[in-house]
């Protein structure tokens, strides 16, 4: 594997000479008929604006009474210097009596990224809604369009793992379209909720009715690419409001009709009432139906009532290259049922990115289901401008433009993170660009009625942001703003004991407030944005948080930690009575009380002594290495060097001795270059009867805490090595860095967990795909001196 990775980074040098040619902006048109921009790669045209200006624009007052639009604005005024050029131009709308005053600005930062920056200025009217969208066309008819997940995007709204767009053109050109990150340009990607616990409609997420930035992509379908309308476009700005839309019903006997086997069958159809019976041969395994119900990208409510003895399961799906590819009704499993009375469902999901396939209900359970007055309505929605232009403050959205060679999707993969990188003035590594690249595109804002900035793990955890995950993420960028606005938030949720939450949700309230790191870490970070921004803390809230931690976790002040968590990323364990043998538990209550003292709060130093003694006592020196729980002695981990590593990073100094660390990161396996985040001393991987997890939760070998590989942990325990003099430590962290990008061919990109035996089917999670918080290796590399700062 280190040879096949190796070759392929050969290759990509290669072919990076080999396809490297440069981008160039041209201007043409005239103040009559409006100036046009094309860009140039090497002596060839491949994108115009000539068809569609720079922008469309709708405007709302604030009552929404009175809307004007403005459809392929091209400007009256254009000026080059030095390889640049700004358009200019005025509109003035006579519905709303104000003027605005446009200004475009292209810019070319590489060989291979362009910069446009639209700003806007209304100077008449208090307050404007707007909504705007910029298109990238071809010069030709393109060859094909591609987005993030696929080459030959058949055209539609996007919502994927990662936000990107573009066409190919002949030789196997490239041309994307990128935006900046949701938190600076207004838009978000969240479409759901958690619910309220309500029976059946309380399983899984439940749809927002109000959706902000539904096209944020958008990619011409068949009907405008047959009119010579080709484009990829980003929409900003615009909110869909299902609850005031139209509903459609869909054709229940066309349904039921071409529904398809899932291991079960429908009989006794009569209208809207039919019998989903199982699979008989399997009476204990799920089975039961899929029902084609649209092929077109909407809003769909789905309705009935039912009757089953056994709990049932929905999914959304698309079959796509011959896999079902779950696409709504997420973790609706186990809904409650009853044989004796009729139960009535009613859920609601946005599809996107059909590409003309059909989307598939799934209903199955281990029971037979009795279902009636079954229907499926499409719900059409009111659309109005969300983003907001006050008067005489100036609105500016930035995008960027990148042309490259491209041959599979791991090139487009990887040129839609490293060139937004780029674009954004970040330096690195191709895989500090992709990290850093994933982090942005991951912090948004929270809603289209809130504009602060909110962070989610991963699409896949959205619409949640975490604390933990956040205070990683967001701490990784010297961004004033951002940090202090997400750390003043994460305050708010502190509870009348002092807690900090665990969770924030959009449109959803939640209680998760409990003795984990969260409330250390949020101590942590209020020291952090001290140091770097001087910025002002709530020490109210602080003290409140300090005294929470101590109370919680070492009441007596023995300098023993006692917790019902592992204060780490580690949650799959909980403990009814506190529990004192855990390592890291004792390192991250030391973190805290020594960030509590230099924010000035009074903690005397033998007490932090105490309690570093007490984390240090976890080596056995017989074992040689850290034992992560004292009830499972043979439990080694990463997250046990966590707190070593934030001592170095944060003052320059170890809690531990470098026999410690040194010793206990020589007993880590090593497969592909990376390493299990926890294991068995002996075996590697747990079983079912030696896991120190919670009785329920088991994974196969190597995957998530059974030994899959999590970057963050895993970098930053090797540069806690480093700082002790671990020769592996550079070599190490290099590898694993590279094989987060180069392990899966197909997946350059940040991820929840490596797996750890490739040899386990379907090992690679999708839901693990283009993860946050790995953003942080990047700082770790600034404290191993292993990146220029």
């Amino acid at each position: 594997m280190r040879k096949s990775i190796f070759f392929i980074l050969i290759l990509f040098s290669l072919s990076q000479i080999l396809y490297s040619q440069n981008i160039f902006l041209q201007l043409s048109g005239n103040k009559e008929s409006g100036y046009n921009i094309q860009v140039l790669y090497g002596n060839k045209k491949v994108v115009s604006n000539e068809a569609f200006g720079e922008f469309n624009l709708i405007i709302e007052n604030e009552d929404r009474s009175i809307s004007d639009t403005l459809n392929n604005w091209k400007a009256n005024q254009a000026e080059e210097k030095g390889g640049a050029i700004k358009l200019t131009g005025q509109y003035y709308s006579k519905d709303l009596m104000t003027d605005i005053t446009i200004e475009v600005n292209y810019s070319i930062l590489n060989d291979h990224v362009i910069k446009k920056g639209i700003s806007l200025e209304q100077n008449n009217i208090p307050l404007l809604f707007y909504q705007l969208e910029t298109k990238l066309s071809p010069n030709n008819k393109p060859v094909s369009y591609w987005s993030f997940d696929h080459l030959n995007h058949q055209g539609g709204s996007i919502r994927e793992i990662y936000p990107a767009a573009g066409f190919f053109l002949e030789d196997a050109v490239a041309v994307g379209l990128l935006t900046d990150a949701g938190y600076k340009n207004q838009w978000t990607r969240n479409i759901r909720r958690r619910p309220a616990d309500q029976g059946a409609t309380g399983i899984g997420f439940k749809a927002v009715q109000t959706i902000a930035d539904v096209n944020l992509y958008h990619i011409s379908n068949h009907k405008e690419r047959a009119r010579n309308e080709n484009y990829v476009s980003l929409c900003f700005g615009e909110l869909s409001d299902y609850n005031a839309g139209q509903p459609t019903l869909l054709n229940n006997k066309y349904l039921l009709e071409s529904f398809q086997h899932n291991e079960g069958k429908i009989s006794a159809v009569k209208g809207e009432n039919f019998i989903v019976t199982p699979d008989k041969k399997q009476p204990e395994t799920n089975s039961g139906i899929k029902i084609p119900f649209t092929t077109a990208d909407g809003f769909y409510t789905i309705k009935f009532k039912y009757k089953s003895a056994q709990p049932i399961n929905l999914r959304l799906l698309k079959t796509f290259n011959n896999r079902d590819e779950v696409i709504g009704f997420h973790y609706k499993t186990g809904i409650p049922a009853s044989s004796d009375e009729w139960l009535f469902f009613e859920e609601s999901a946005l599809l996107q990115g059909l590409e003309g396939n059909a989307a598939q209900l799934l209903i199955e359970s281990t029971s037979e289901i009795q279902i009636k007055n079954f229907e499926i309505q499409k719900i059409i929605p009111q659309k109005y401008p969300y983003h907001r232009m006050p008067i005489g403050e100036k609105q500016t959205k930035t995008i960027f433009v990148f042309v490259q060679k491209a041959n599979d999707i791991r090139d487009i993969r990887l040129a839609s993170q490293t060139r937004l990188s780029e674009g954004l003035g970040f330096e690195g590594s191709d895989e500090e660009k992709v990290l850093y690249a994933d982090f942005m595109m991951l912090t948004w804002i929270t809603s289209a009625q809130d504009f602060s900035p909110h962070n989610v793990p991963s699409i896949n955890y959205a619409p949640d942001m975490y604390n933990r995950d956040s205070f990683w993420s967001v701490v990784s960028v010297y961004d004033k703003a951002l940090n202090e606005s997400i750390w003043k938030k994460w305050g708010g949720t502190q509870d009348p004991g002092g807690a900090i939450g665990t969770i924030i949700t959009p449109y959803m309230g939640s209680i998760e407030k409990k003795g984990n790191e969260a409330t250390c870490e949020w101590i942590w970070w209020g020291l952090v944005n001290k140091r770097r921004f001087n910025s002002s803390l709530d020490t109210v809230r602080l003290k409140e948080a300090l005294e929470f931690c101590v109370q919680e976790f070492d009441p007596d002040r023995d300098g023993i930690v006692s917790a019902h968590f592992s204060l780490s990323q580690n949650d799959v364990v909980f403990y009814e009575q506190k529990k004192s043998t855990l390592a890291v538990n004792q390192g991250v209550f030391a973190i805290t009380l020594m960030a509590a003292k230099e924010l000035g709060f009074k903690i005397e130093q033998e007490y932090i002594n105490k309690v570093v003694q007490e984390y240090r006592n976890f080596y056995d020196k017989e074992k040689g290495y850290i034992v992560s729980d004292k009830d499972y002695p043979y439990a080694i981990s990463f997250t046990d060097l966590m707190p070593e590593f934030v001592s170095w990073w944060l003052w320059d100094k170890p809690l531990l001795d470098s026999e410690m660390v040194i010793n206990t990161l020589n007993k880590f396996p090593v497969i592909n270059d990376c390493s299990p985040i926890m294991f068995h001393a002996t075996d590697t991987f747990f079983t079912m009867e030696n896991k120190p997890f919670l009785p329920d939760m088991f994974w196969a070998n190597g995957q998530y805490y059974n030994g899959g590989s999590w970057m963050r942990n895993e970098i930053c325990a090797y540069v806690a090595g480093k700082k002790h003099g671990w020769g592996p430590a550079e070599e190490r962290i290099k590898k694993r860095m590279l094989a987060e990008i180069y392990l899966n061919y197909n997946e350059p990109f940040s991820h929840e967990i490596i797996p750890m035996d490739l040899s386990q089917p379907n090992c690679w999670w999708p839901s693990a795909r283009v993860f946050s918080w790995n953003v942080f290796s990047i700082i770790a590399l600034e404290v191993a001196g292993m990146r220029e700062q």
